[in-house]
């Protein structure tokens, strides 16, 4: 994903468009997106389920109030993000503020803009996008169990080309969750130690699923290191992604992570920002 604002405003509405091929999630309420945890339902994946969330240290997750990284993201040759991510452990709440002090929070139903107060919700393209996107990938293993949400066993397939298939597991979503109700996951986690290494996934914020079924793309994780007892990827490359062949190994985009912790949440780290503007959803 490089998608930042190299090239100054006058690139967003080409930036704007490759954040809608970008990345696959629409993180809001429940599983897709960004959202809270509901009551899990006992469920014949749930020793799947428990197998990745304890290769990830869910407890230790979950004993902490929110996360925060400085990240860049780029893609299709372009910086989208270059600043600080901040989230709640429990999806329901975040925050991007970039460098230049543009800024989006999710308050847990709407996605509030700050910024050039003259280029309103266009200071920060597909705002709403962004803020459940990317805490999604990092927070989607536990999120799992959350209500509304179905993990299926798709069999052995391919992994990264060239390389053995591997156990896969597709996430979907009921209708009325989150953004984006009609997007999909396939977890690859690593057979040995359950921790996921590679998802693939579509987008739908934004178009219908036939569009978004045409260019399935992944995330392969990596770089994971141990932030206060849970082991988190701080390097994450996109790729294509084939059912039949697996994932490209050509990269089209990328995520780096850094200064992670965990931290107590202020007030207003999540409230609307003074002067901000509703990001709304996009129209299909």
């Amino acid at each position: 994903m490089n998608t930042q604002f190299r090239s100054g405003r006058r690139s967003l509405v080409k930036v704007a468009g490759i954040l809608s091929v970008v990345a696959g999630f629409a993180l809001t309420l429940g599983g897709c997106q960004v959202g809270k945890n509901k009551p899990a339902v006992v469920r014949e994946t749930d020793s799947v389920i428990k197998r990745i969330e304890a290769a990830h240290h869910a407890d230790q997750w979950r004993r902490h109030g929110a996360v925060e990284a400085t990240a860049t993201v780029d893609f299709g040759g372009n910086r989208i993000f270059d600043g600080v991510m901040t989230f709640s452990t429990d999806g329901g709440r975040a925050r991007l503020t970039r460098t230049d002090g543009a800024a989006v929070v999710f308050d847990g139903t709407t996605a509030w803009v700050s910024g050039d107060k003259a280029a309103g919700v266009d200071a920060f393209p597909s705002a709403r996008f962004q803020v459940l996107t990317w805490p999604y990938f990092l927070a989607v293993p536990y999120k799992l169990a959350d209500g509304g949400t179905s993990l299926t066993p798709q069999g052995s397939l391919p992994a990264v080309q060239g390389e053995t298939s591997r156990p896969t597991w597709k996430l979907t979503f009921a209708p009325g969750i989150g953004d984006a109700p009609q997007d999909w996951y396939l977890l690859m986690p690593d057979p040995e130690s359950g921790r996921l290494t590679a998802m693939a996934y579509i987008v739908t914020f934004g178009k219908t699923l036939a569009e978004a079924e045409k260019e399935p793309h992944a995330i392969v994780y990596a770089d994971y290191r141990n932030i206060d007892g849970v082991p988190v990827p701080h390097r994450w490359t996109f790729h294509d992604y084939s059912r039949a062949d697996g994932i490209n190994p050509k990269l089209i985009g990328e995520v780096i992570l850094r200064d992670i912790k965990f931290l107590k949440p202020q007030p207003t780290t999540f409230t609307k920002p003074a002067g901000a503007t509703e990001a709304e959803m996009p129209k299909k």
